[in-house]
């Protein structure tokens, strides 16, 4: 361990050093950045100094410029004047001349001057240039010094994760002979619990063994007391047997006396009741033959009412087969069903949906009035699928239709029973369907889109028939899809359904088939 803390000690050190090493390279970037910015300004200020001489001399450039052209112009009129003047005037002239030749060499001196100054700046500007090259290399100078310090310290921080490593592995073996340790001392602290409990337990049930002693002792009080209050009750018990005793031979004697008086009473009440009986029965068996006589005439007239609509029904069947009779036409009381998206005029109409809940219409469907015209009577709308949209009659508000040749549901019956599995009747026409299938109507009416008649049909054994488009008007039939909806037939057979598309069909075209 000691060693452990003295690598940690010296790796430390080491740390704190490269962070003062880094300090100072800091320091030294930052002084450099200072200079860098010292010269910076010292060479954009004698750039500036140069910008304005050469300015400057520009300036006299073109004013010695103008100077000379204008001497040069001067010399010119002077020498028109001079060809033009006398000779007197000609000495002046010449001495005018010379002045202003010495005025040009005047300002050729002060041009030399100016260009004197100029080479001087430029030379000033050289050494400034040479000043920022010294600088650029003092710079790379200390460049190159900070990144060997930063190698440097990089090699430290090398070291230092090493040593940080060490640190690690044995700090990870410190930890790993700890957790022995702890292993070790967790195991004896279970073993010392242990212990403590089996010592707690061996209390418990000595204070146990002496509650349940202490216990008996008090049963075994309360047991002596209650014999004492036994033999008590017992003495008290003997004094009220014979008390009741006693009183029961009294009682006795007295109730032999009533019963005596009493099987003569009734001996006198069954004498009575007997001769009332045998009136009232001789008045109920005449009463009896009066009503079996008449329920005799009653069955006998309905039996002649049977056989007259019998042979009214066979007259019916063969003028239905024949087509001989013009009476077959008519419907006149048979029932049919419709299905629920067919308007009829009063009657609510809802397509299974919500939307449609209170939909009254205000006509009625030209299939269904035709049929109505016929004598047909109309005892229900028939559940389906909402909109028509569906082949199982299962999505509606009202329930699914469930099919009747279901075997379970049919031979149940009740209303609990409901809920057991069941056959769907097809769709989405499943309510005529089950309304024919079951033979509470004659015949039903549904829809045709993509099978919504023969679909229900097949599944519930009866006749589906959907006619081509437009031999059956639509009109009234809340549409699924206009182009392709057909007025269906449902009924128990094929002449059936041949019948009622006739007489429907008739009633429309006045044609048969």
């Amino acid at each position: 361990m000691s060693a452990a803390y003295k690598e940690s000690s010296d790796a430390a050190i080491a740390i704190s050093s490269a962070k003062k090493i880094v300090k100072k390279l800091e320091d030294l970037q930052g002084a450099r950045d200072r200079d860098q910015k010292y010269y910076t300004e010292q060479i954009n200020k004698l750039q500036q100094e140069l910008e304005k001489s050469k300015k400057s001399m520009q300036e006299l450039e073109e004013e010695v410029g103008k100077q000379r052209t204008q001497s040069e112009q001067t010399i010119a009129s002077l020498q028109q004047q001079v060809s033009a003047a006398n000779i007197v005037e000609s000495q002046h002239v010449k001495e005018q001349t010379d002045k202003l030749q010495q005025q040009i060499q005047q300002l050729q001196g002060q041009v030399l001057g100016l260009t004197q100054a100029r080479d001087d700046l430029s030379v000033q500007l050289q050494a400034s240039k040479t000043a920022q090259q010294e600088t650029s290399d003092q710079l790379l100078a200390l460049q190159k010094e900070r990144d060997k310090r930063i190698e440097e310290w990089q090699e430290i921080n090398k070291v230092a994760e090493k040593r940080k490593t060490m640190l690690d592995e044995l700090a990870n073996t410190y930890q790993r002979d700890n957790a022995g340790y702890q292993e070790k001392l967790r195991l004896l602290q279970e073993e010392n619990q242990a212990h403590v409990q089996a010592l707690r337990e061996a209390a418990e049930s000595e204070k146990t063994r002496n509650t349940e002693l202490d216990k008996i002792k008090r049963e075994l009080e309360e047991v002596k007391k209650d014999k004492l209050s036994l033999e008590e009750a017992k003495s008290w018990l003997e004094r009220r047997l014979k008390e009741t005793e006693e009183s029961l031979q009294n009682h006795l004697s007295e109730n032999e006396k009533k019963i005596e008086q009493l099987k003569q009473d009734h001996e006198e009440m069954v004498e009575k009741l007997t001769v009332e009986h045998s009136k009232k029965m001789q008045e109920m068996s005449n009463e009896h033959k009066a009503k079996i006589q008449e329920c005799c005439d009653i069955e006998e007239s309905l039996r002649q009412e049977l056989a007259a609509s019998q042979g009214e029904v066979s007259k019916l069947k063969q003028g239905l087969v024949s087509g001989r009779h013009n009476e077959w036409r008519k419907f006149g009381g048979i029932p049919f069903a419709i299905k629920d998206n067919f308007c009829t005029k009063d009657i609510r109409t809802t397509c299974a949906s919500h939307i449609l809940n209170n939909y009254v219409p205000p006509y009625t469907a030209t299939v269904v009035q035709k049929l109505q015209d016929a004598g047909g009577v109309i005892i229900g709308k028939t559940n389906m699928d909402e909109f028509a949209m569906g082949a199982g009659s299962t999505d509606s508000i009202f329930g699914p239709v469930r099919n009747p040749w279901n075997y379970k549901f049919a031979q149940s019956g009740e209303e609990q029973d409901k809920t057991i599995d069941w056959h769907i009747a097809g769709g989405s026409s499943g309510g005529s369907a089950v309304a024919v299938a079951t033979g509470a109507s004659f015949g039903a009416f549904g829809s045709d889109t993509g099978g919504s008649t023969r679909n229900p049909a097949a599944y519930c054994g009866v006749v589906g028939f959907k006619s081509t488009y437009g031999r059956l008007s639509r009109h009234g039939l809340i549409p699924l899809v206009n182009s392709l909806d057909v007025p269906g037939i449902f009924a128990k057979s094929v002449d059936d359904a041949s019948l009622l598309f006739r007489r429907k069909h008739i009633s429309a075209q006045k044609i048969t088939l």
